[in-house]
């Protein structure tokens, strides 16, 4: 179980104390004798990790000498993943703060546009688009199915908050825009393999898929934005409703 083991120290476990609820695991109840021989370690520190394992539930004990007993897995992760998600929810809100002071108090960088690469980066990007928009997001996007779930679940529900959102994609997409229809989104379907995907939010702020969609460019040019909604205008009333391709 060395694999375990070595996941329960990177979410925060110490080594002695994953490799005893591991051993309880894999063979059952074990007096501190037995669990000092299969890890390795001093019957004396099996005694001080097993109390820490008690006082979190995670470890059962009883009888005189003591015998250990690992509590069910199942509920032993459900606990670490919820005081993890607790734990980053609070370093979220500690890191978006201080994000948001930076960003009003910093000067206008000399540089329009931010490159950023991967699927990672487009996503992101992305997402922070969607936060930016206030009034309507536009786009063409032929990555749609690389989009994250986190992703277009934050696109379906600013548009069901009330955000005009038109968005051409190819066959691809189907399901994914057909979701987004549901939301309220005006979508269309082309063939337009070899286009550009783009996203114009509020007329201003733009994302453009560049070197054959691995790397994702984002700016704000107000100018550059009316060339690119022209050419989604044209994309868009070309474009097919998805009810036509039934």
């Amino acid at each position: 179980m060395n694999g375990a083991e070595e996941v329960l120290r990177e979410i925060g476990w110490g080594k002695n104390e994953a490799a005893c609820y591991c051993a309880l695991v894999e063979y059952g109840e074990l007096k501190a004798s037995d669990i000092s021989t299969i890890v390795d370690i001093p019957s004396s520190k099996v005694y001080s990790e097993m109390q820490k394992l008690v006082n979190r539930g995670y470890v059962r004990e009883r009888g005189d000498p003591k015998r250990y007993a690992a509590q069910n897995p199942r509920y032993v992760i459900r606990e670490e993943r919820a005081e993890f998600n607790d734990q980053l929810g609070d370093v979220e809100q500690e890191l978006q703060e201080a994000w948001e002071i930076q960003e009003d108090s910093s000067p206008p960088s000399e540089s329009h546009a931010w490159v950023l690469s991967g699927r990672q980066g487009m996503n992101s990007q992305l997402a922070r688009l969607i936060d930016l928009a206030e009034e309507h997001l536009i786009g063409f996007d032929n990555r749609l199915p690389l989009t994250t779930p986190e992703t277009l679940d934050g696109l379906v529900e600013t548009t069901e908050n009330g955000l005009e959102v038109r968005l051409v994609g190819r066959s691809n997409a189907t399901d994914r825009l057909s979701r987004l229809a549901d939301a309220g989104a005006d979508v269309r379907l082309v063939n337009e393999a070899q286009k550009t995907s783009f996203y114009v939010a509020d007329g201003e702020y733009l994302l453009l898929h560049a070197n054959s969609g691995k790397s994702t460019v984002v700016f704000k040019d107000d100018f550059i934005g009316s060339v690119m909604t022209e050419e989604f205008e044209d994309m868009y009333n070309n474009g097919n409703e998805i009810n036509n391709e039934a």
